[in-house]
């Protein structure tokens, strides 16, 4: 009887050293997953942390953009509307006799 407590302690020794090598690799392995997760996160800290001063300034320029866009289209329109002008009057310049008739004024006054 002697014998099989002691074998039966010696199996459960055994079993249970096993187990503690196991939860030792499992530490090891928990302990390497941490360092990399770490690491991990610093590069993503280096990297990401002047993000918002970044997407400010982008946000910033993109609204100063959008102000002189719209005042680019303001100015463009009023040129258009100068161009229009412009045109319409050479139309009716050309209809009245254009060159000519500010020719025959113009000799009138000369002579």
């Amino acid at each position: 009887m002697v014998i099989f407590v002691v074998i039966t302690n010696v199996l459960i020794g055994l079993v249970c050293l096993f187990i503690a090598w196991k939860v030792g690799q499992f530490r090891r392995t928990l302990a390497r997953a941490t360092d990399t997760l770490l690491s991990v996160e610093q590069a993503i800290h280096h990297v990401l942390y002047p993000a918002p001063d970044a997407i400010r300034k982008g946000q910033v320029g993109t609204n100063q953009l959008r102000q002189r866009y719209q005042q680019l289209g303001l100015q463009l329109e009023r040129v258009q509307r100068i161009l229009s002008l412009l045109s319409l009057g050479q139309i009716l310049w050309r209809r009245r006799g254009g060159m000519r008739t500010y020719q025959v004024q113009y000799r009138r006054v000369k002579e």
